[in-house]
Parts: C-alpha cells; structure tokens; sequence
C-alpha cells in the first residue's frame, strides 16, 4: 500500500515530513530534489526533508498511519488557513492545540468537542525559532458550519481554522511521531473577500514563513 499510494519507498521518507497543499509543496523544492507521484501523494525528496501533497485533504488520515512504516521523526503541517480577526489576515500562526470540529455531524448537535495537542518539544523549539506564540486552532470541515460556529471558536481562543491539524496531531501521537503545524492566514472567515493589499501581504507572508520553516528544519532538526 505505501509503495501504491507513494511511489517510494518508506525508507526513502527523510526524518523531517512537511504536509501541504499541493499549490505551497513547490515552494520547499530545491536543485536537487526527486519527484514521486503515487496513488494520492505527491513527494519532492530533498536532503534535509520530505514534502508530501495530499490529493485530497481527508487524506490525511492515511498519510500519516503510513508513515509509521517510514524514519520519519517529525511530521510539520504547512499552508493556508481561516482567521477568526481580520488582522489575522496575511500573519502567521503556529498552533498549541487544534480542536477536533472534523465532523459536520457532531457539529449540527453540538456534540461535545476532544482536542489533540501538537508535540510540546518540536512545537516549543518552532516557536523560538520562528518568534511566534502559538495559538489554539481548529479542524473544521464544513465552510458552512465554520461561519455558524464562529462565536464558539471565538471563545475558545481559536485563532486559525484549517482542514487537517487535529487529524495531523492525534494520528502523529498514535504513531509516536512529533508534530507541529503552521499556518498563513488567507482569509477572515465570515468575509472571504480580499483586498490587492491584503493578497499582497498574503503572498509575502507566505514565502517569509517557508524559507523560515526550511531554516528552521536546517538548523534545529537536522
């Protein structure tokens, strides 16, 4: 299964794993990096980590309970995510802690929500590296229910929405494995709207924080 779904090998896997979208893997390439395309990864193989893009984002999942077969010893979630304020708009975050909104189902009765923590080592190392505090986010799966929700969030000191963090967290612990994530923020969630400036600053943002994350895993982790 992982050589179907990978196009490798686990031990080709480096000991440093970034997940992301497949629009940002292209940014953590270098001269030297080998491309696979499997069944539903992508991987650019460099020589201080592996970047794996997923086909879909509840892949993730899968993703990572296959890593458990591959050296790899640290798994970091990197991309896009949802802001509760508007001045979360192009800033970074790193989060502490995701709350697991994973199912819609759940969510429509309001049932009662597990949160799953990222490692305390990797994820206090990234942040004095990166000089960001992290923050609590949420794994919300439904962009309907994510506006409906916004108070709750808002009061659980949610800074950033995405798609995979609580799932990246809970399966990484499983698998014994450290995990981080860090995010861009793209958009306010209950405006998606965006001004020139606001894309401007998003898009700067978002290469500052991954050359950041490539000095961070070259100096720290390697």
């Amino acid at each position: 299964m992982f050589k179907r779904f990978f196009a490798l090998n686990p031990g080709e896997i480096n000991r440093n794993c970034i997940i992301c979208p497949a629009n940002d893997a292209v940014l953590f390439a270098d001269g030297d990096s080998h491309r696979r395309r499997g069944l539903f990864f992508k991987t650019i193989l460099t020589k201080h980590w592996s970047v794996i893009s997923l086909k879909n984002n509840f892949l993730v999942s899968d993703c990572i309970l296959l890593l458990k077969r591959a050296p790899c010893e640290n798994i970091i979630l990197f991309g896009p995510c949802g802001t509760i304020e508007k001045s979360g708009i192009g800033k970074s975050f790193i989060a502490e802690k995701s709350y697991n909104f994973e199912s819609p189902s759940n969510m429509l009765k309001n049932k009662s929500t597990p949160c799953f923590y990222a490692s305390k080592i990797l994820t206090k190392k990234l942040s004095s590296f990166l000089k960001i505090r992290p923050l609590p986010c949420a794994t919300v799966n439904s962009l309907t229910l994510e506006k409906k929700f916004v108070r709750t969030l808002k009061n659980a000191g949610v800074a950033a929405i995405d798609m995979e963090s609580s799932i990246v967290f809970s399966h990484s612990a499983h698998i014994k494995r450290k995990s981080a994530a860090v995010f861009y923020g793209t958009d306010l969630v209950t405006n998606p709207n965006l001004t020139l400036q606001e894309k401007e600053k998003i898009k700067k943002e978002r290469k500052k924080l991954s050359l950041s994350l490539e000095n961070f895993i070259k100096n720290e982790l390697t």
